[in-house]
């Protein structure tokens, strides 16, 4: 344990005496001591200060109301306005530089401690705790109790025996139950802002809570006259202490003016720095915006601290999860260390170019690894990173004050079981990447079984190398032909990489084989990129992969290393009808469902067949009905009614059972696309390697399987229900879900499998390439 933590634990033992014999007196201490004995900004000092203090004061509350010293009517009026005031008061503090708010916080108590030396005025008993002015003064107490911390405590006894002409004690007591439930309200809106030290906020509790008892009884013991004064008094000498230290700060280096004046006109330098993300910027400028002598990364004497090394080693494993080290300046920030290590006085000028270069690079890394670096909305992808609730610049000033900052970075990553295989894949092909023995392509040819082959001892090593092929054991004789041991591994890697796995190497096969390891490294990078984009996966889930042809469903949410259920798709075709990548909410099952035929399938492919087949609507099941539901009435097909549909007055759907489009079962997450998740009649396709044949929505393999894994919440559908209802009649049968699941329609090429298997895929719709081109113009 450090001195300053002890010296810290020992003073609040001085916080809790002064509470249970000054009531909110005590709460005065509590800010300036973490402050300046720990070091600790005003703002995490103002939310700690709010725990200790409230749970300290319910503790004196508690036995004050057991002797009787309490005011219910007061206790309430100020405490029903109040703690809506300190929720509302904690959201301001951090629109407030800290100096500013040690100001205001020292200029509270010397007001409020001159005006407690006054004799309090005489008062009709009859008139105490008048209603009006009670909750007025309530708001305030409340308001600058959540934006000051402990500050708002300082109005409570004053409030009550000067405007109150309530008794000293009795005020103790009252004031005590009044600020624990507005410091409860004030930590709520405090916790918004991040930067909480528990292990603090808890020693500073034990040792308040040890002096509480002494101070209560010593409370009973002075004159209600000499309380008040101690009061007063104390608050007086600490409010000019405070206003003192405020007016000149410690200067980490130099002069405090040169220095801030340094920080600014880094700060206004970089402003200019076209190309910079605004949200990184935003929170560069909120680390350093107070424009303080006090530093982030550098200590008293302007060298770098520990943490400053240890942000600079994060920088450089940044490439762990596909981002370029050199994109945050690795070289130029080390050599800018290493420079303020080697000089005795750095000027304030060199300080601050490194804390707003440091503060920039980590603020930027961070960013990129929580919500990626490209916008997928730029990309025409209805993606939208969640960066509400997250402030990384409240992050990471408390994570360099704790001393956790490479913890903070581990906790920004995407929390997906997936992520975490395919930075372990991202590894291994980097290794591959740099194996000479790889850079050869195989000869051209077709090689089939018992076949001789030129580049065979190259093929096998090269599928020895990526794991499809059992290294051969020590001694044995390298196969002469193309043997079943070889295609068998072939094989494999078919099957890994979306092909035929017939195990025959022909050009498809031979392509996927001569691609460079360098090449498959991008890939993973890239689908680390576009996880990042994701927003928080809870709960219930279905993903889609696009490039993949395969569903996944997880029942707790995607960190789970395996899922409860996974499936072939069908998705829409690559040139035509690409099914889009968005998020979305499962809300029901519909059991044999019509397909309600799309107006733009109606123009562009059914009345031109139409024309040149009169029997294709019947043969088809297609019917034409008018109005909306699946209750609208169906019309003959006429010449007058198909002239209807021309002009879209009527629309087309196909009558349920098996041959309907949508097989038997329907999932429906409303979407701006209208795509959704069914059943098909065309088996057959699901045997072929690339599936995309849909106009846009995704056909599932085994939509039973899929229908009883969905509705499995409700407890009432097994899969003998599921099959009735699939192969009933009567009209379709829709069943609500109770919780809506999440749908990611998502699209890598690339998936790192719960046994180890790293699967690639084809770029069918260009993604791929058109974000390596997006992460290029970004460099």
């Amino acid at each position: 344990m450090s001195a300053t933590t002890l010296t810290a634990w020992v003073l609040a033992m001085g916080v809790g005496l002064s509470l249970g014999a000054l009531g909110g007196g005590g709460a005065v201490l509590t800010v300036p001591i973490l402050v300046y004995v720990t070091g600790m900004g005003v703002r995490e000092a103002v939310a700690i200060s709010l725990v200790v203090v409230g749970a300290t004061s319910i503790a004196g509350f508690v036995a004050h109301l057991r002797r009787g010293d309490f005011h219910p009517k007061a206790a309430i009026l100020f405490s029903t306005t109040g703690m809506v005031a300190s929720y509302v008061g904690s959201s301001l503090t951090g629109a407030v530089s800290e100096r500013v708010l040690l100001l205001l916080f020292a200029a509270l108590m010397t007001i409020v401690g001159l005006a407690m030396l006054r004799e309090p005025p005489a008062r009709d008993p009859a008139t105490q705790c008048r209603t009006t002015p009670c909750l007025a003064i309530g708001t305030i107490v409340g308001l600058l109790t959540g934006f000051l911390g402990v500050g708002g405590g300082f109005l409570i006894v004053p409030a009550l025996v000067l405007l109150a002409a309530i008794e000293t004690r009795v005020a103790i007591g009252t004031s005590l139950a009044v600020i624990a439930f507005n410091s409860v309200a004030g930590l709520l809106g405090q916790l918004r802002h991040g930067g909480l030290d528990w292990s603090v906020a808890l020693g500073f509790l034990a040792f308040s809570l040890a002096g509480m008892g002494s101070g209560m009884r010593l409370a009973r013991r002075v004159s209600p006259t000499a309380l008040r004064r101690a009061f007063a008094w104390l608050i007086v000498v600490l409010g000019v202490c405070v206003a003192g230290v405020t007016a000149a700060p410690r200067a980490a280096c130099g002069e405090p003016a040169a220095f801030g004046a340094a920080i600014e006109a880094e700060l206004v330098r970089r402003a200019a720095v076209t190309g910079l993300d605004p949200h990184v910027r935003q929170d560069v400028e909120a680390l350093h915006g107070d424009r303080s002598a006090r530093t982030l990364w550098t200590d008293e004497g302007g060298h770098p601290s520990a943490e400053a090394r240890s942000a600079l080693q994060i920088i450089a494993l940044a490439g762990d999860d596909g981002l370029d080290p050199d994109e945050y300046g690795l070289a130029s920030l080390s050599a800018a260390l290493d420079a303020l290590t080697t000089t005795s006085e750095p000027a304030p000028a060199q300080v601050a170019s490194v804390e707003v270069a440091l503060s920039t690079a980590v603020v930027a890394l961070f960013h990129h690894l929580h919500f990626g670096r490209v916008e997928p909305r730029s990309l025409g992808l209805r993606l939208a990173p969640a960066r509400e609730g997250h402030d990384i610049a409240v992050l990471i000033r408390g994570a360099v004050a704790h001393q956790t900052l490479a913890d903070a970075a581990a906790k920004l990553r995407p929390p997906l079981a997936q992520y975490a295989r395919l930075r372990a894949a991202l590894a291994l092909y980097r290794r591959l990447a740099s194996d000479r023995s790889l850079d050869a392509p195989l000869p051209d040819a077709v090689v089939r079984p018992g076949d001789r082959y030129t580049g065979l001892g190259a093929l096998v090593h090269r599928l020895t190398i990526l794991a499809d092929l059992a290294p051969r054991r020590p001694g044995a004789p390298a196969p002469e032909t193309y043997d079943a041991d070889v295609a068998g591994g072939v094989r494999r890697f078919q099957r890994r990489h979306g092909l035929a796995a017939d195990g025959i190497v022909g050009p498809a096969t031979l392509g996927a084989l001569n691609v460079p390891p360098a090449d498959r490294v991008r890939q993973i990078e890239l689908a680390l990129e576009r996880l990042r984009w994701l927003p928080d996966l809870e709960g219930r889930l279905l993903v889609i992969n696009i490039p993949m042809f395969h569903l996944w469903g997880w029942s707790s949410g995607a960190s789970d290393p395996v899922p409860a259920i996974e499936m072939k798709v069908i998705v829409g075709r690559a040139l035509q009808t690409r099914t889009p990548v968005f998020t979305a909410s499962l809300e029901r099952v519909i059991f044999r469902p019509f397909w309600n035929v799309p107006a733009s399938i109606t123009r562009s492919e059914i009345l031109p067949k139409l024309a040149r087949d009169p029997g294709y609507l019947e043969r088809e099941r297609l019917e034409l009905v008018r109005g909306p539901g699946v209750d609208a009435p169906v019309v003959a097909a006429t010449a007058a009614h198909l002239a209807e549909l021309r002009r879209g007055e009527l629309r087309l759907r196909q009558r349920q059972g098996p041959a309907n489009s949508l097989g038997l079962v329907k999932f429906d997450f409303p979407n701006a696309s209208d795509v959704y998740l069914h059943g098909t009649p065309a088996h057959q396709l699901f045997a072929r390697p690339r599936r995309d044949f849909s106009h846009g929505c995704i056909r599932a393999e085994d939509p039973a399987s899929l229908a009883s894994w969905v509705l499995e919440p409700l407890g009432s559908w097994p899969r003998e229900r599921v099959d009735a209802a699939m192969h009933g009649s009567g009209p379709p049968l829709g069943v609500r879900l109770p919780e809506p699941i999440t749908v990611v329609l998502f699209y890598t090429t690339v998936v790192a499998a719960s046994d180890g298997t790293i699967r690639f895929a084809e770029d069918i719709y260009g993604h791929d390439a058109a974000l390596a081109r997006a992460l290029r113009s970004d460099d």
